[in-house]
């Protein structure tokens, strides 16, 4: 189905240690669906997030240009522009 993820993390001797499940853009669990854990889920978007193509605040905190990081970077650096 749609945006479905499924998988297992496997001891060493092979057997089922835990069941992951759940869809990679709403939340993910670990264990069994009637009593799983959430471990993962996504993030509140940003203010105006709309304005930077729907980035999430990671996203947008890689396009930042950072002045002390800025004397060290090439003058062809994407940030630059």
């Amino acid at each position: 189905k749609r945006y479905e993820v499924l998988g297992t993390i496997n001891s060493t001797d092979g057997k089922v240690a835990h069941n992951l499940f759940g869809k990679w853009n709403e939340a993910f669990f670990c264990g069994h669906a009637t009593t799983a854990k959430c471990i993962w889920r996504p993030g509140a978007m940003p203010e105006n997030y709309e304005l930077y193509y729907g980035f999430t605040r990671f996203a947008m905190e890689l396009n930042e240009l950072d002045q002390d990081m800025a004397k060290f970077l090439p003058a062809t650096d994407t940030r630059f522009r």
